[in-house]
């Protein structure tokens, strides 16, 4: 028998495709088919043939063999190394040892419905807190003081504000890096964190900084066991729903930190005039080299009165690693929000 071809020149050329029919009984069934449609066809044959000048091109679909590697499959490069993901154990921490940090929610500024919506969430969601607005009654020792702003940026950015002030009392820093983690896992867009704000303050030598503590750095004393942040949001940062899902996945990497038994940690430094790496890293317990490379900074030379420097020992801190889930748990029940 003759093989039939395929009558599609364009298909011809472009890959030298042939259609074989290798059975017989195939095609007495194909022309037995053929002749009780065949009239049915010639009725719309002119249609076809109308539709077919518009679309001259073939459909067709392929599969790929399963003898094929996936990677040949996708066409990715075969020097590229993937790697699987590997999925963190969680940070657990319950209801109750949330509620044992004495939460107080201080409105700066912010829209009345988006923080009243806030506070409902976290209500909600059981989190005991107190609020209040303005900074006041917020110089309580043994507590922890987050302040939701709206005033200082705009648009859609975000910034968490750690202490201007370095070898403050309490758990500040580890309170920012948690926060900076947890707002940028629910899709918040997270320029970093700054220590202190853009301002002008003159120094007790008669120096001038172009950075000024936060209004609630400034009213909670030195001496305080206080742990605080300031989350300034833009004005397009209003979902109230993610914004209090943030401050308990901040909450829950916070708790689990002060209890690893890491003590207080100076995690956040901000650059002192006339300062560098090398000064810093004495600070730190680090080197000008590894202070250099964690900051992704270009040139040391460049280090400026107020900027903000990370201790690299927070990327051992897995409380601070935006890969590790956490999860707040309610009498065995584990949820994640």
């Amino acid at each position: 028998m003759k093989d039939m071809e395929v009558g599609n020149s364009e298909i011809l050329e472009n890959g030298g495709l042939k259609l074989s029919r290798k059975t017989k009984n195939g095609i007495i069934i194909g022309l037995c088919l053929g002749v009780g449609f065949g009239s049915l066809y010639g009725l719309h044959l002119d249609k076809m043939q109308d539709a077919n000048a518009a679309d001259s091109k073939p459909s067709f679909s392929f599969e790929v063999p399963g003898d094929v590697n996936i990677r040949d499959q996708v066409f990715i490069d075969e020097n590229e190394v993937i790697v699987p993901y590997e999925q963190e154990d969680p940070i657990n921490v319950s209801l109750e040892q949330i509620n044992s940090l004495n939460i107080i929610i201080n409105d700066s500024n912010c829209r009345e419905d988006f923080i009243n919506s806030v506070c409902e969430e976290l209500d909600r969601d059981g989190i005991k807190f107190t609020f209040t607005r303005d900074n006041e009654n917020i110089n309580v020792d043994n507590s922890v003081v987050i302040t939701l702003d709206q005033e200082y940026m705009a648009g859609p950015a975000t910034v968490v504000f750690a202490p201007l002030e370095n070898g403050r009392i309490g758990n500040s820093d580890a309170l920012a890096l948690a926060a900076q983690k947890a707002f940028y896992e629910k899709g918040f867009l997270i320029d970093g964190i700054l220590c202190g704000q853009m301002g002008f303050r003159e120094n007790e030598d008669g120096t001038i900084s172009e950075r000024i503590p936060t209004s609630t750095e400034s009213t909670i004393g030195k001496d305080k066991n206080t742990s605080f942040v300031t989350i300034s949001f833009g004005t397009q940062n209003t979902h109230a729903g993610l914004t209090a899902s943030s401050i308990e996945a901040m909450l829950t990497r916070y708790y689990s930190y002060i209890n690893a038994g890491y003590g207080n940690e100076d995690l956040i430094y901000c650059v002192e005039d006339g300062q560098d790496y090398e000064d810093i890293g004495n600070v730190l317990g680090s080197n000008a080299d590894t202070l250099d490379h964690f900051n992704d900074t270009s040139d040391e030379s460049l280090l400026l009165p107020g900027e903000t420097i990370i201790n690299p020992v927070v990327a051992q801190r897995r409380e601070f690693n935006k890969h590790v889930p956490t999860n707040l748990y309610v009498d065995k029940t584990i949820w994640s929000k």
